[in-house]
């Protein structure tokens, strides 16, 4: 029987976001059943009839290889959506849709580099704060432990079931997304724009907190499955806790994968793909503005590359807020804002998760030492291993 907790972290009418920690425990059936109600109820997402059932029973039967875990939790949503699982009338292998877009910073610290000799990632997440209907207004930090597979903490927010946007498991294995900015721009692009066969730009990161405990591990996992982005093609960040971690890339035209490993260096990562550049020196200048993931990058190999003692977690924290997005990283801002929407920070060692959220904008007569947003303090989660 599920055990289901749900905390609300954070819900206010003057801040941007809700929060909600969810807590599940059983089998994977029960928990793909509980999440399919929350979507269901709370967030009135409908399951109708799909256009192509054979796609819909292709991506069942694939499901079904090589990923038995999610095949279970498909199983538990037909249930609460009270429909046939196997008539294929219904694609029951996502809740909501993977909308993309998103502008991030990160950086890897392995252990022979900190002060704790803990692993630690940081990273920022920076979306669109649209008025009405935000696709990032409501977060959750889902902790799950199934009665297969790691238990794990990932964010999701999109949509419910499998897309999460980062997350660390109890072996250690931490996987953070960063959407690819720079392919768009250069190259016309096939996105989706509906489910397909295969796994989606963010269902390979459960998959990989779900199955994997090594960087090894998911490197294999990586290379053995079928990826397609249904909106923006993206990279990954993923670290072990035994100090490996690598860049997975695709192509510009999606057909070669890259693995750039770490070799007991910091690695950062923005948006663009690093597989192109052998060096910083490489990377063009093509703006002032600090929206610009060039820009970004080169702010922060900077301040990694003169620290000269052991990085500390308050380093990692200060060192990725010199590269928050606020109204003024824009020489002309957009008219839908962008802004840094959360900060989340990871110890490996500790299978733990600390991460703040952007609430509001100051106004200008409130503005202390130059902070132009309002943000939350740090809240932190850990699994129980």
């Amino acid at each position: 029987m599920l055990d289901f907790k749900e905390n609300v972290i954070l819900s206010s009418p003057e801040d941007f976001l809700e929060i909600r920690h969810l807590i599940l425990k059983g089998s994977n059936y029960e928990i793909g059943k509980k999440l399919a109600q929350i979507a269901k109820e709370r967030h009135g997402i409908k399951k109708l009839p799909t256009e192509d059932p054979l796609q819909t029973r292709c991506q069942r039967m694939y499901l079904e290889k090589n990923y038995p875990i999610f095949f279970e939790r498909m199983k538990g949503v037909a249930d609460a959506y009270n429909s046939k699982f196997r008539e294929d009338l219904i694609d029951f292998s996502i809740l909501g849709e993977a909308m993309l877009g998103t502008g991030c910073s990160a950086i890897y610290y392995p252990p022979c580099s900190t002060a704790s000799s803990h692993g630690i990632i940081s990273r920022n997440l920076d979306f669109y704060v649209p008025s009405s209907m935000p696709a990032l207004s409501k977060p959750y930090i889902i902790e799950m432990y199934p009665n297969e597979g790691y238990p794990s903490i990932s964010i999701l927010s999109f949509q419910l079931l499998g897309e999460a946007l980062e997350g660390i498991n109890s072996e250690g294995l931490t996987v953070i997304h960063l959407a690819d900015d720079e392919s768009p721009e250069k190259y016309h692009l096939e996105p989706t724009y509906c489910n397909a066969v295969g796994l989606n730009e963010l269902k390979s990161i459960q998959l990989l907190l779900d199955t994997c405990a090594t960087v090894e591990e998911a490197k294999e996992a990586l290379l053995m499955n079928k990826h397609f982005y249904m909106f923006q093609p993206i990279h990954l960040l993923i670290a072990d806790r035994f100090g490996n971690s690598f860049i997975w890339e695709y192509s510009h035209a999606h057909n070669k994968e890259y693995i750039i490993d770490g070799k007991d260096k910091p690695q950062i990562i923005t948006n663009f793909l690093l597989h192109s550049y052998e060096s910083v020196n490489e990377i063009p200048r093509v703006s002032d503005e600090k929206i610009c993931p060039y820009n970004r990058y080169k702010v922060l190999s900077g301040t990694v590359e003169q620290h000269k003692e052991k990085f500390t977690m308050d380093f990692a924290k200060d060192t990725n807020t010199l590269v928050f997005i606020e109204k003024s990283s824009f020489k002309n801002p957009p008219e839908v804002p962008v802004r840094t929407l959360l900060h989340s920070i990871y110890d490996i060692d500790n299978r733990s998760l600390e991460v703040n959220f952007y609430l509001r904008d100051r106004a200008k007569k409130h503005r202390e030492e130059n902070k132009e947003s309002t943000r939350t303090s740090y809240f932190r989660f850990s699994l129980e291993c």
